[in-house]
């Protein structure tokens, strides 16, 4: 014999909703999945912090999911929610004139963003010394304890030369980021 149980809402004891099932039996999460996918707007030439990220420019292409966890201004992104984040980026790139190496880190702040640490670097070669394309991805994990304390970053190094990593065109988005809460504080 098979038992219903008919709930609009599953709380813990003090109170503090974990899921809620609305009207047509759609299961919304509230306070654990959550993610953000952001576009490269425009083409990055030369070192330094990747700044001009922005929504997907993609038709139906999904920029948020659940609660917004993170936001970023000037490249540095910073959290609303503490928790493990999954930190995915990866870029289409161009050496060229001379450049062998373009290299893409992603950095971590525990002071506020007051200094950065490598937490992940990737770099695609071209020993040739020609023109050629390539591509550079990187995953973390980011363990947000502190949302006050806690920022990263994109942090370009080695491009020289007329090398560049591509930003976004009008039919595709060549270099993206996403951020996914997975998980409370470890």
């Amino acid at each position: 014999m098979a038992s219903i149980l008919n709930v609009d809402q599953i709380k813990n004891a003090a109170g503090t909703t974990a899921l809620s099932i609305d009207s047509s039996g759609s299961i919304a999460m509230d306070n654990t999945y959550s993610m953000l996918n952001l576009s490269l707007l425009s083409d990055q030439t030369s070192n330094g912090v990747l700044t001009s990220w922005g929504s997907p420019q993609q038709s139906k292409q999904l920029s948020t999911f659940g609660n917004n966890p993170v936001t970023h201004s000037s490249g540095v992104f910073s959290f609303a929610k503490t928790g493990v984040y999954r930190i995915m980026f990866s870029c289409r790139m161009l050496h060229q004139g001379g450049d062998s190496t373009v290299m893409v880190e992603g950095n971590a702040s525990y002071d506020g963003g007051s200094s950065f640490i490598i937490h992940v670097r990737a770099s695609e070669g071209n020993s040739s010394g020609g023109t050629c394309t390539g591509s550079i991805t990187l995953l973390d994990f980011f363990n947000v304890d502190d949302i006050a304390n806690c920022k990263y970053r994109f942090n370009c190094t080695s491009l020289s030369g007329s090398s560049q990593i591509y930003g976004a065109s009008a039919s595709a988005a060549y270099t993206v980021c996403s951020f996914e809460r997975m998980a409370d504080v470890q």
